[in-house]
């Protein structure tokens, strides 16, 4: 278990002490995988705005952290803006503390849905071809980066959209 790990397990024996930082470290979390999804797939505050259906005051105030509460109406709106799925579950405080110590930026990203299945496919093409054994193809294809092709024209604006892909 690292120092930080070991510090939190001994100061999460005091419920609400655990309770308020596990909480805090979701809204965190939430900010900071918007803000990375968005500059992944290269929107704008607007342009995720316009995709979500969300105000751009209000993802402002998302991606900052400046929320106390997120309907998940919110969240399956932003989800379908960045074509990926929302989970949302109970958890045990071990693996929160596990979710803390291992946040990183890398962490954050998610590939948009058609991304995902198109690598999927072609691993288990890889994976059914003799040439490739399991462990190369496990390890190309994690560290393949990923861009997004299903962003969608920000507002009914086509014109420069198409020129920011370009």
């Amino acid at each position: 278990m690292n120092e930080l790990a070991s510090i939190l397990a001994k100061e999460f024996e005091d419920k609400e002490y655990a309770h308020g930082y596990v909480q805090g470290h979701l809204v965190e979390k939430i900010a900071a995988q918007v803000y990375s999804l968005r500059t992944q797939r290269g929107m704008t505050q607007m342009d995720l705005a316009c995709a979500s259906g969300i105000p751009q005051g209000k993802l402002s105030m998302i991606e900052s952290g400046d929320f106390e509460s997120l309907a998940l109406k919110s969240l399956f709106k932003l989800a379908q803006a960045f074509d990926v799925t929302v989970d949302v579950r109970l958890r045990s405080f071990c693996e929160a503390i596990k979710d803390v110590t291992e946040l990183d930026l890398a962490s954050l990203k998610v590939p948009a849905r058609t991304d995902d299945l198109h690598a999927r496919a072609n691993a288990m093409h890889l994976v059914n071809n003799p040439m490739f054994d399991r462990a190369t193809v496990a390890h190309g294809i994690a560290h393949q980066p990923k861009a997004s092709l299903t962003q969608s024209a920000p507002c009914g604006n086509v014109e420069s959209f198409t020129a920011q892909l370009s």
